[in-house]
């Protein structure tokens, strides 16, 4: 690598480390959440199902209270026999139904969120693999694969477990507060009571929760970038004594990451806690009212819906953590896949190049950079001509070769090949024009032959290769 760019890539790196530093905030977030609903509704059937599942889920659990007022009332205060032999079928039939539809809401919102999670992993290593050189120096490759495995995996929540979540809990608080208000609308509006509470807590909660996710993504990006660096350095370490280092190094992010999944940990279970505290409080205002004021049967239904109620509040507060870890995902993610590819507006081509090469006036400054790389550079090489480039490291000899096949954009000035502007050529046809030796070997996880084979000779001959 060159001076200039080892000097691209620290300034990046430390860039990074004082944004990471910074408050995070995720703009937009019901564009974020409105796209990623997108990639399910590539599946709208299976996710109607899914969807379908839950609105009966949710409808059983209300028919579990009325079982349980008739239950009480017919079959132990009144003790009427022909009601109760029907009770143990209605009860069947229920917990049969709140089986097969649990079956097929929760198969399907998996099955979705399988597919995003692949989908949103082709969709970013498709543009990945378009991005131009400049994009890899400033990014390592360990944040990359973070995005890629850990990011996409975190987005899926959003499609798949929050949408479980909001419709199936959100249905359930909805009938249970419905046959609630049945029985007395008076003892459910003193349980109501604590809603806008509830509401104020969340919100001051939200962006905390929020920011913790973003920080623990970082922070997972961090760990591998350590992880990747160590291991593919192995001979560099070890030839310079640096294991203990190297290791130290990895401790310190492992702990970063452990503090920021320990915050989110603490945040989601202080919900959790405040939640039902809020509830304790309200049932025991009911309980204090309602006495006197219910049958057995319509006490114990009251009753068991107040219990009923706490979970789907509690999942509900919960699935706050899930969205804002999930939109913090959505937007490391998609900010991959809408980073513009590298520009490919040529559209000649040549069969086979002469080897006539022309740099004129060529200048080129590498991003947070004072001094130019190259500086009004021009050179003719002919066809056949051997040249080479000598210089002090950092002098541009590598930048010069990069320019070549267009990994880097010029400033100003003009490269030609064969009296051919580069620029009007198409990027896959210049740059089949170029034999490169690189100063990196890479050996793909592949045989031999694939290897030596590896681009235009993929589908050579065993005897071309």
């Amino acid at each position: 690598m060159s001076k200039p760019t080892s000097h691209l890539v620290s300034n990046l790196e430390k860039a990074a480390e004082k944004a990471a530093q910074k408050p995070v905030h995720i703009a937009n977030a019901k564009g974020l959440y409105l796209r990623l609903l997108r990639y399910a509704w590539r599946y709208k059937f299976v996710f109607a199902l899914g969807i379908f599942s839950l609105i009966i889920l949710s409808a059983t659990n209300t028919g579990f209270l009325a079982t349980i007022k008739q239950v009480t009332d017919e079959g132990f205060v009144k003790q009427s026999p022909d009601k109760m032999r029907l009770l143990p079928f209605m009860l069947f039939g229920l917990m049969a139904l709140r089986a097969i539809s649990g079956f097929f809401s929760n198969f399907s919102m998996r099955w979705i969120a399988r597919r995003i999670v692949e989908a949103l992993r082709c969709d970013t290593f498709k543009n990945l693999m378009q991005l131009p050189v400049a994009f890899y120096d400033a990014h390592s490759a360990g944040l990359i694969i973070s995005k890629l495995t850990y990011d996409a995996e975190q987005m899926s929540g959003a499609c798949t477990k929050v949408v479980l979540t909001v419709v199936r809990d959100t249905l359930t608080a909805v009938g249970i507060l419905a046959y609630m208000m049945y029985l007395d609308w008076r003892l459910t509006l003193i349980f109501a009571l604590v809603a806008p509470i509830m509401a104020f807590y969340l919100k001051k909660m939200t962006p905390k929760i929020r920011e913790a996710g973003k920080y623990t993504q970082q922070s997972v990006g961090e760990m591998t970038k350590a992880a990747e660096e160590a291991i593919a350095g192995q001979r560099i370490v070890k030839i310079f004594g640096a294991t203990d280092f190297e290791f130290k190094r990895f401790a310190k992010v492992a702990g970063k990451n452990r503090h920021m999944q320990v915050r989110l940990a603490r945040l989601s279970s202080l919900n959790s806690m405040v939640v039902e505290l809020l509830a304790a409080i309200s049932l025991g205002l009911v309980v204090y009212y309602a006495v006197g004021r219910f049958s057995a049967g319509e006490f114990a239904a009251f009753i068991g819906a107040l219990l009923m109620l706490i979970a789907p509040i509690k999942n509900l507060t919960a699935v706050n953590e899930e969205l804002q870890v999930s939109l913090s995902a959505a937007q490391s993610v998609f900010e991959v896949i809408d980073t513009p590819a590298e520009i490919n507006e040529g559209d000649k081509t040549i069969d086979r190049a002469k080897g006539a090469i022309t740099f004129k006036n060529v200048t080129l400054n590498y991003a947070n950079t004072k001094n130019p790389a190259l500086n009004n550079v021009s050179f003719n090489i002919a066809p056949g001509e051997k040249v080479a480039l000598v210089g002090r490291s950092g002098g541009g000899k590598t930048t010069l070769v990069n320019l070549l096949p267009r990994f880097y954009e010029l400033q100003q000035g003009l490269i030609m090949l064969d009296g051919i502007d580069i620029r009007a050529l198409e990027l896959k046809n210049l740059r089949s024009q170029f034999a490169l030796v690189s100063q990196d070997i890479i050996l793909f996880n592949d045989t031999i032959f694939n290897n030596i084979a590896y681009g235009v000779l993929r589908d050579a001959s065993e005897q071309e290769v």
